[in-house]
């Protein structure tokens, strides 16, 4: 829910109980909605943090997008397949923002879920 971060805040801030809401980052959704993780990754996470703030944050979903930057279309691709460069994910596995966070693999094909998770691990420096 929600096509950008502001809206998201908007829901929120209509929520009494906001120790009972948590928000999830996923690459491709943000991607689609024109969350430009290639050029503008440290705008995008301060842009998070100030609107809606990281402690709301309980997760990432982590998959590459079919689909090109604003296209609005929900798509998820293997990690190594899509539009996100490697260096997209490898900002959000050595951000230490993200060191407590849950990463859920949310890609296409699970005969590869176990060389994708690898290959995410082999980000970490």
């Amino acid at each position: 829910m929600g096509n950008s971060f502001s809206e998201i805040k908007h829901m929120i801030d209509q929520i009494n109980e906001k120790e009972r809401v948590g928000v999830c980052i996923d690459t491709q959704h943000s991607w689609a909605s024109g969350y430009d993780w290639e050029n503008n990754y440290e705008k995008i996470v301060n842009e998070f943090d100030e609107l809606i703030g990281l402690d709301f944050l309980v997760g990432l979903h982590l998959n590459n997008s079919k689909t090109d930057l604003g296209s609005r279309v929900d798509r998820h691709e293997c990690l190594e397949m899509g539009q996100l460069s490697k260096q997209v994910f490898s900002n959000f596995m050595n951000d230490s923002r993200f060191d407590e966070k849950i990463g859920i693999l949310e890609t296409p094909n699970p005969m590869i879920y176990k060389e994708e998770i690898d290959w995410l691990r082999n980000l970490k420096k």
